[in-house]
């Protein structure tokens, strides 16, 4: 028991420095709690400032991406300057019957002079009855020719080459026939043509999407065994999608029919324009 007691000398000094230990702890917990509440309103006002300053970033990042996207569809339906390979449109297939006629009307006139004085009549005739026999056939031009070989029988032999101006005319009022008919043997080509490379279209999906019609006019050559020699657009649709798919069909034809042996020429030169409508499905 003696032991566990303290001596008299330290009673006094012991509740001392208990009291001088409750005054530190008072005063660091003090400082503690305020150095806590420094450190919240430091936090509080840091924050504070970054809430303000998002919002404002958010609005000029989408007003900046919403602008320049529009401007950019405008410059598209531009292709108006391209009219220029109009005047490649000419057809000298017109005035190939000219120069037929010409040579047919001279041949006579040569042969007139090589029969004898007294055959002129004969031909006087044949002559008048040239404007009555191009209107209707060539073949009654041929008729009165024959009593006047009749009526000099007697004088020469010869006077049976009277007739022979007279199938001359017949072959003039033929060629004009003939450019009629090779004018439609032309048309009725071409439409075979055409029905090949109908079939071979495709519309563009842009284009169908883009609500895009137009016509193309294709002007190219073929060679006597309906092979395509050449191709391009003569005339432009206003889209480059139509005008490509229009290219495209022709020269996936490859090889065409034949060229009629009524067509002459080494090659046959065609314009054709290919329509494109939404309607047609």
């Amino acid at each position: 028991m003696a032991k566990n007691q303290h001596p008299e000398w330290l009673t006094p000094i012991l509740p001392q420095k208990s009291q001088a230990d409750r005054v530190r702890l008072r005063r660091f917990s003090a400082l503690s709690a305020l150095l806590h509440t420094v450190v919240l309103f430091i936090c509080l006002i840091w924050t504070g400032d970054r809430l303000m300053q998002q919002p404002a970033r958010v609005i000029t990042v989408d007003l900046g991406h919403v602008e320049p996207s529009r401007p950019r569809l405008a410059p598209a339906p531009t292709p108006l300057p391209k009219p220029a390979p109009v005047p490649l449109l000419p057809r000298p297939a017109v005035k190939r019957p000219a120069p037929a006629v010409l040579p047919a009307t001279a041949r006579p006139q040569a042969s007139l002079p090589a029969q004898p004085s007294a055959t002129v009549t004969p031909t006087a005739n044949a002559t008048q009855t040239v404007p009555s026999a191009v209107a209707p056939q060539g073949v009654p031009s041929v008729m009165p020719a024959r009593p006047a070989t009749g009526a000099a029988p007697a004088k020469s032999g010869p006077a049976v080459a009277a007739p022979l101006p007279a199938p001359t005319v017949s072959g003039a009022t033929g060629g004009t026939g003939r450019t009629a008919n090779s004018a439609d043997i032309r048309a009725r080509y071409l439409q075979r043509c055409r029905g090949l490379i109908e079939r071979y279209k495709e519309y563009p999906v842009m284009a169908r999407k883009g609500m895009i019609e137009g016509t193309v006019v294709i002007r190219g050559s073929l060679g006597r065994d309906g092979s395509l020699r050449q191709c391009g657009v003569t005339r432009t649709s206003g889209s480059h999608l139509l005008d490509n798919a229009a290219l495209r069909a022709v020269k996936t034809v490859e090889r065409f029919p034949p060229v009629p042996p009524e067509l002459l020429g080494n090659e046959l030169i065609f314009e054709l324009p290919i329509t494109f409508k939404l309607s047609d499905g």
